[in-house]
């Protein structure tokens, strides 16, 4: 996974798509965000919150909820109308005020056996 993303950044980063955020504390990194965004222009415009951490020493200054706030702000100010934290439950996305989304299995068969089979769950 970690190839992957190491791979994957800097084209995301080429094509406008990624947003990455850093938190500094005295010159050092207490936090990080890695969002996606949709390819503007166009309606209904997305961001997405992908993965994030902070360090445990720094919990009371809460640099994993500032981030999203900042990130949040900064995918308004580039148009996009909702941000997106994707699959998962975690009582911090409700208090951002997400909602539960349905989402659908797709299946494709070839030959009469699967080919793929995709299964998300997302919370917006």
């Amino acid at each position: 996974m970690v190839a992957a993303h190491r791979e994957a950044a800097p084209l995301l980063d080429a094509v406008g798509l990624l947003r990455l955020y850093a938190m500094r504390l005295d010159g050092q990194i207490i936090a990080v965000l890695y969002c996606l965004a949709e390819a503007a222009p166009r309606p209904n415009l997305r961001h997405y919150d992908y993965l994030g951490g902070f360090d445990p020493r720094f919990a009371s200054l809460s640099p994993g909820t500032l981030l999203i706030a900042h990130a949040i702000e900064r995918a308004s100010d580039e148009g996009a109308t909702a941000f997106d934290f994707l699959r998962g439950r975690d009582p911090y996305k409700y208090r951002w005020g997400a909602r539960d989304q349905s989402m659908y299995t797709l299946r494709l068969w070839h030959g009469g056996s699967p080919a793929a089979e995709c299964r998300s769950e997302e919370v917006q």
